[in-house]
Parts: C-alpha cells; sequence; structure tokens
C-alpha cells in the first residue's frame, strides 16, 4: 500500500519520465518499489512480458492479469486498435499464449 501512496504523490511528469526514455517502455523501476511476495496485479497484459517479470522478481502471492484482449479499432494508433494488432483473431492468439504462459503458476 505503502508504494502505491508513494506513486500516486509523485508528480505526473516524473513518472513519465521514468516510463519512457528514448521512446522504449522502462517499468523496471516500479520492480524496484514494489514488495515481495504481495497480492499484486498488471491492468494491461498484452502479450504477457512485463507481467513475467513481475512474478520472477517479486514472486508475489497472487498475481491477476487484467486485460480485454480486445480488438479496438476506434483507437487506431494503439497496439490493440490498429497500429500492431489489426483484428480480434490477434488479441485472441495472444490472451491464449498468455493463458500458456501463466496457466500453471
Amino acid at each position: 500500500m505503502e508504494f502505491i501512496k508513494k506513486l500516486l504523490r509523485e508528480p505526473v511528469s516524473w513518472v513519465k519520465r521514468r516510463i519512457r526514455t528514448s521512446g522504449q517502455p522502462r517499468r523496471s523501476f516500479l520492480l524496484e518499489k514494489m514488495p515481495k511476495n504481495a497480492v499484486c496485479a498488471e491492468i494491461g497484459v498484452w502479450e504477457g512480458k512485463f507481467s513475467d517479470m513481475i512474478l520472477r522478481r517479486t514472486n508475489p502471492s497472487k498475481l491477476y492479469l487484467i486485460d480485454p484482449w480486445e480488438f479496438q479499432p476506434d483507437f487506431p494508433n494503439r497496439m490493440y486498435g490498429g497500429k500492431v494488432a489489426k483484428k480480434q483473431k490477434e488479441m485472441e492468439l495472444r490472451y491464449e499464449a498468455v493463458k500458456r504462459m501463466f496457466g500453471n503458476k
């Protein structure tokens, strides 16, 4: 809970600078602040790469993976709206891959 309170106190611009450097996502600093063996959730899982990092680095007691895996053409500049995924079937394949990756953990 303290981690969330700290994150909420940080100025938005600071968080944005930490997350994006040279156009590449950098969220690993969040893992350093997350408590070990806690209940965790990731909202916006996509292909589960960061979820795997959460699992390996923080060893959560539970990890909830939240994502609609829904193609949304109203957002053409987003990965899920046409920038990467071009149709719902691609989103379903991502969902199935994430289930296989984390199904037994």
